[in-house]
């Protein structure tokens, strides 16, 4: 079985990109709690953390981000498998897999 997971790119203009994301996602998040604060939005929320841990510990794996959401939240566990794939995709290609009608790309990159 291979091993998933997204290492930091070496680049420190992709990882300025990536670190306005985060901020973009927390912006976002902000704005959803404001507006619906009972509500939980788990593809932001997971995204957040994928991309924290990322920018923080340089490499995230997808078998311990399995056992930690079913541990911690099962309710949010399948929103992983998109904000993992959204986020390698960020990492690896800088977006350029993802269509614009999914979310708002990667900041600097020309692709909105």
């Amino acid at each position: 079985m291979e091993l998933l997971e997204i290492k930091l790119p070496d680049d420190p203009q992709h990882i300025e990109r990536l670190e306005r994301k985060l901020e973009e996602y927390r912006a976002r998040m902000r704005e959803h709690v404001e507006k619906h604060e009972n509500e939980r939005h788990y593809d932001t929320e997971c995204k957040i953390k994928i991309l924290s841990e990322l920018l923080k510990n340089k490499v995230v794996k997808m078998k311990e981000l399995e056992e930690e959401y079913a541990a911690e939240d099962p309710q949010a566990a399948p929103y992983i498998y998109n904000a993992f794939a959204v986020i390698e995709d960020y990492v690896k290609t800088k977006g350029a897999n993802l269509s614009s009608d999914l979310g708002t790309g990667l900041p600097g990159t020309g692709k909105i």
